[in-house]
């Protein structure tokens, strides 16, 4: 009985992790999008100069995750999860996504 008990106490503690995590907003490494937003988008009439600055776009991300903070606690349980979820897939990540 004792073994169960632990094992339910474990369980426990991990789904209660993450269903905590699931109402965090998710923390997503945008550096990866704007260096490719970057290399996209050179200007050859301006000698080969990115058209968009890396810091101009990590500020609009910075904006973004604001103000996806300010709506977050808006938004339904089952909302969320999915969006941490699939902010966890990989790949490029991006708080303009829609």
């Amino acid at each position: 009985m004792r073994g169960y008990r632990a094992t339910f106490l474990a369980l426990s503690a991990i789904f209660g992790l993450a269903s905590a995590r699931a109402d965090d907003i998710p923390n997503l490494h945008v550096e990866q999008v704007c260096h490719g937003i970057v290399s996209q988008s050179t200007d050859p009439l301006a000698g080969g100069e990115p058209a968009a600055g890396f810091s101009r776009c990590m500020d609009a991300e910075r904006q973004d995750r604001e103000q996806l903070r300010k709506e977050w606690p808006t938004f339904s349980s089952d909302d969320k999860r999915h969006c941490v979820s699939e902010s966890q897939m990989g790949g490029e990540s991006s708080y303009t996504e829609p």
